[in-house]
């Protein structure tokens, strides 16, 4: 990745651009600086290697000498005229990346060119704050350049890892609300109709539709979004609610996945534990709504009220056998 991109022309005195990325160099190090005539290797596709520099690159530095702005080609046209021209190809693109900064550096007594001497494309750059490096105050000039970057370099790298904090967090959120998360209670003297009565007025004052479903094995009872919802993502977006009973106690699986057909044969279980179907924009939605733990917590509360109690040392997550806590 090259968080520094250095444009020049190489009629425009490459000795001077040549030593400011000497200095780059040694101040951040080689694969922290792009420079077309250095980092791109022989057969490389030459546009496509722009392409990902610029993409990876937080501060875009255009060197201007003094014949930056008057270069012309074999046809006597002015190169900056030239949308192909690769100076200005690069220099386009930079000013138009949001969050890449477009640095002018002057070089050799040049000055900034006027918007008049700009074709539309390149005027955004007049509005960039110049830095200038001088012969007689190189070192200076160059420290002053250095420490710009260096906050530049800073704020790119805490935005970058603020970035990916954020995508692991989201991964883990979708991975685990994608599976189905399981707590057994000792039941005491509650009621499974009423414990599913409660859930389904639960849902219902989430203004999501809800429908209950007794099965053989246990009941079902799912609250969907309403049905913009559905269109928009393609998909019925349910939260599936099992009770299961047996022997004093009540397994309760909570999983996002389909909207049961209720002339369908199936088994509670097999239904909410097979059936995931986790999306990004649904698991949003539980998240925003903490939605699975309110599902338990509404269960633990009428278990207890009921004499019961949670059986800790059952609590799971289907599909992950050493997983605790299942919020």
């Amino acid at each position: 990745m090259s968080g520094i991109f250095v444009s020049y022309r190489r009629a425009d005195a490459p000795d001077v651009a040549g030593r400011l990325v000497d200095g780059l160099v040694a101040r951040f190090g080689r694969n922290q600086v792009f420079v077309d005539v250095d980092s791109i290797e022989g057969g490389a596709d030459f546009e496509k290697r722009i392409d990902r520099a610029l993409g990876t690159c937080h501060a875009f530095l255009a060197v201007i000498g003094r014949r930056w702005i008057t270069i012309e080609d074999e046809d006597g046209r002015r190169r900056l005229d030239n949308p192909e021209d690769w100076v200005r190809s690069e220099l386009v693109r930079a000013l138009e990346a949001p969050d890449v900064e477009v640095l002018p550096v002057l070089i050799n007594g040049a000055k900034m060119p006027g918007t008049d001497r700009l074709p539309a494309p390149l005027r955004p750059l007049v509005k960039q704050q110049a830095i200038e490096l001088t012969s007689k105050h190189w070192r200076a000039d160059v420290e002053r350049l250095h420490e710009r970057l260096e906050g530049s370099v800073n704020r790119r790298a805490r935005a970058t890892r603020g970035i990916r904090r954020g995508v692991a967090r989201a991964q883990d959120q979708v991975e685990n609300l994608s599976r189905t998360q399981q707590r057994t209670y000792r039941i005491g003297n509650a009621d499974v109709g009423a414990i599913a009565g409660s859930l389904t007025g639960f849902f219902r004052g989430q203004k999501m539709e809800s429908q209950t479903i007794v099965r053989h094995d246990g009941t079902l009872v799912q609250g969907r979004h309403p049905t913009g919802w559905r269109s928009f993502s393609g998909m019925s977006a349910t939260l599936n609610v099992g009770l299961q009973p047996g022997d004093g106690v009540l397994t309760v699986s909570v999983a996002p996945g389909r909207w049961a057909d209720k002339a369908a044969i199936f088994s509670v279980g097999t239904f909410v534990a097979l059936w995931p179907l986790a999306v990004t924009s649904v698991v949003g939605f539980w998240r925003q709504r903490n939605l699975v733990p309110r599902a338990f917590n509404l269960v633990e509360q009428i278990v207890t009220d009921a004499g019961g109690a949670e059986d800790v040392t059952r609590r799971r997550t289907v599909g992950d056998p050493d997983a605790g806590d299942a919020n």
